[in-house]
């Protein structure tokens, strides 16, 4: 009878004791965080609006480029941000268009539009409302989601625009209360470039070598602590998290705002929202989601200087207009070039719910220098003659761009060069040329090492 009791009485102590291990377990998994160290944060909160000047969509959704054809296989590349660029914008912003009606696109009327008097423009971006349906003030088709092409081009006496987008297009007569010829005569001034590439993918090299500026700037730091705070609605929530491998989170339960461990760049995950959540209708995530990027990135941390969009890869891809979420990538421009570098782009994901997450830097530049003398950059025969010697030839490349990478200038850790890279797609793959001895290219932002 005792022995029983005794056995009662040693079940009941072991149920005890595995009821109360459970209780402080359960409490350690609620309170309990996936990293190493963890500690409040007690920071003085700065509104987001005073990190940085705020962008109108109008300013930075701009064409990567606009074309003249001079009508004698010459053609003049106008660049955003310059002068002519703004000029040429202003004037075709004055073209109204009648009715759009379907056309085919072909290699013969491409032809006869890049040979003769004609403009061709180069808008990747969706329409937007704020943007007056398109950055050129023109409504588009109704069907056209994004732009690829517009071409302005004289058919008789009329002045016709073809909007192409992928294999579809579309032709409407315009309405101009000056003549084409204006427009295109008004740049015979500029450096001469040759074309190449395809009617669905045309690309543009400089016949003669082109002198560019070496331009020199300081970098600047945001003030982290308030930038961080910015993302967040109630700051007594903010837990701030040291991972083993040294990166420190900030996080609410909500979403959460990462320090790499060089200190350089910041990212914001939102984690309440997933792809292709939230009330907005995909059909017009496009339309809205260039605003929402550029608001957002307003709010945390602003755009110092000229920045131009684009849109980037679209996560479960039907159609660009039935992309569950999309990528907006905010980038730096000097002289009409692209910057590449971890202090010259903002890259935003934005979903059907909202800005889902972003990247930005920590830096940025500022206080352009111009010095002397100019770098005189390799012409088309020159740089093919360089391709040449890596076995590529026109028919293997599909793109040819010069952009900007940032070179240390040894003068000072917070000083920095430009210096011109062309940037060759051919084969599935990407070449980086040296953009004055055609050499191959090698990375140097290693200097990037010493900031943070």
């Amino acid at each position: 009878m005792n022995s029983k009791l005794t056995l009662e009485r040693m079940k009941t102590s072991v149920l005890c004791l595995l009821v109360a291990s459970s209780l402080v377990l359960s409490y350690a998994l609620w309170n309990d965080t996936p990293v190493s160290d963890s500690s409040p944060v007690a920071i003085t909160y700065t509104p987001a609006s005073a990190l940085g000047p705020g962008k109108t969509v109008n300013q930075v959704a701009l064409p990567a480029e606009i074309v003249i054809h001079e009508g004698d296989d010459g053609h003049v590349v106008l660049r955003p941000f310059t002068d002519p660029f703004n000029q040429a914008l202003d004037l075709l912003k004055k073209i109204a268009v009648t009715d759009w009606v379907p056309i085919d696109f072909t290699d013969d009327l491409w032809h006869k539009i890049s040979s003769s008097k004609a403009i061709t423009v180069k808008d990747e971006l969706p329409p937007a409302s704020d943007r007056t349906d398109h950055a050129l003030g023109l409504p588009l088709p109704a069907n056209v989601q994004q732009t690829a092409w517009l071409h302005y081009y004289k058919e008789g006496s009329d002045l016709r625009i073809i909007v192409q987008s992928g294999l579809k297009a579309y032709t409407s007569k315009a309405i101009l209360p000056i003549d084409l010829n204006s427009i295109t005569d008004k740049f015979s001034q500029e450096p001469v470039y040759s074309q190449y590439g395809t009617r669905l993918n045309p690309y543009y090299l400089p016949t003669n070598p082109l002198q560019v500026l070496e331009e020199h700037f300081t970098i600047k730091a945001y003030q982290v602590q308030p930038l961080v705070n910015s993302f967040f609605v109630d700051l007594s929530l903010i837990r701030t998290i040291k991972e083993p491998s040294g990166n420190q989170i900030y996080t609410d339960g909500a979403r959460g705002v990462q320090m790499d461990l060089a200190g350089q760049t910041i990212s914001y995950t939102n984690y309440s929202l997933q792809a292709g959540s939230g009330g907005r209708s995909t059909a017009n995530l496009l339309d809205n989601g260039l605003k929402s990027a550029l608001d957002f990135t307003n709010s945390h941390g602003g755009l110092n200087g000229n920045f131009r969009v684009s849109l980037g890869d679209a996560k479960e891809l039907v159609s660009a207009a039935d992309a569950s979420q999309h990528e907006f990538t905010f980038r730096k421009y000097v002289d009409g070039f692209p910057v590449f570098d971890s202090l010259s782009s903002v890259k935003v994901w934005v979903g059907s719910g909202g800005v889902e997450t972003m990247g930005r830097p920590l830096f940025y530049l500022t206080d352009s220098q111009e010095t002397a003398p100019k770098l005189k950059l390799l012409a088309a025969d020159a740089l093919w003659l360089q391709l040449d010697k890596r076995a590529i030839t026109t028919g293997d490349v599909t793109a040819i761009e010069l952009v900007l990478h940032t070179v240390s200038d040894g003068s000072s850790a917070l000083s920095l060069g430009l210096y011109p890279v062309w940037e060759v797609t051919a084969k599935n793959k990407q070449w980086l040329l040296d953009g004055v001895t055609g050499a191959d290219w090698t990375d140097s932002s290693g200097w990037l090492d010493g900031l943070g």
